[in-house]
């Protein structure tokens, strides 16, 4: 079971209902719909912030833009079978403001459902084959 999403205007209706001081924490997860740890953890940002939404955009930004990406995308697209370190390299000098490894490429073709395979190796026809 995974965390559920609570709305602002919930979270709000908590704030409320904790500032008319009638009802316990256990009594508001209740007549709310939520957890008493949400009821709890809402009340402390609240508290420290005086605002009730989520924080969100945490973490590192991404390194590259959706045009970045788009380009990346297009050169696999023109020539299939280039290699992520040719791409890699194409990437670095055409845009000098940031390098990005083989690594990066293949993790962006990745997001994007493009994965590396190996082609199935074909024997020669032999004459009889070929007749």
């Amino acid at each position: 079971m995974g965390k559920k999403k609570i709305t602002d205007q919930q979270r709000w209706q908590i704030v409320g209902l904790l500032k008319d001081q009638t009802k316990t924490e256990r009594e508001l997860d209740e007549l709310v719909g939520v957890s008493q740890k949400c009821v709890n953890t809402t009340k402390r940002n609240f508290q420290a912030t005086s605002r009730v939404h989520n924080f969100g955009n945490c973490g590192r930004p991404p390194k590259l833009s959706d045009r970045d990406v788009s380009y990346i995308f297009i050169l696999v697209r023109k020539n299939p079978t280039t290699s992520y370190r040719q791409i890699a390299a194409d990437f670095n000098s055409k845009f000098e403001e940031h390098k990005i490894s083989r690594e990066t490429v293949r993790r962006v073709l990745a997001k994007k459902g493009i994965e590396s395979y190996s082609a199935v190796k074909k024997p020669l026809l032999t004459l009889s084959d070929r007749l």
